[in-house]
């Protein structure tokens, strides 16, 4: 079992831990920059300290809102440029998830983000 270390600001992280801070979420599929993200999709990820998802020390993952200590691992992480990523989703189920991190040597912490993406149950323009 990890345990869950929720985020409220980037700012209470002490202990020398930089954990990369994301500002915002776009979804190319449903053309949407309002933390909805589709299933099995590529969304682009803005934020600060964004590079260090490209090192091996840092992972990306999203813990589901239903089942918090459900944590599903993103493996595929591209840098676009400086301050965005894009991001392959896996398969995901309709609701609510909080983007997370793994930090290498610390695998047991799993420290929440402050933010909500939403996935629906069908997409409608």
């Amino acid at each position: 079992m990890k345990d869950m270390v929720e985020i409220r600001k980037i700012e209470e992280v002490w202990g020398g831990v930089d954990i990369p801070e994301i500002t915002g979420v776009y979804d190319p599929l449903s053309g949407l920059r309002d933390g909805t993200i589709t299933s099995q999709a590529p969304i682009v990820v803005s934020g600060y300290n964004l590079n260090r998802y490209a090192l091996e020390n840092i992972r990306l993952c999203l813990v589901t809102h239903a089942k918090p200590e459900q944590v599903i691992d993103i493996r595929l992480v591209y840098r676009y440029s400086e301050g965005k990523v894009v991001v392959a989703l896996p398969e995901l189920k309709p609701g609510e998830y909080r983007p997370a991190v793994i930090l290498k040597g610390d695998e047991k912490k799993v420290y929440v983000l402050p933010m909500r993406w939403v996935v629906r149950g069908r997409w409608r323009r």
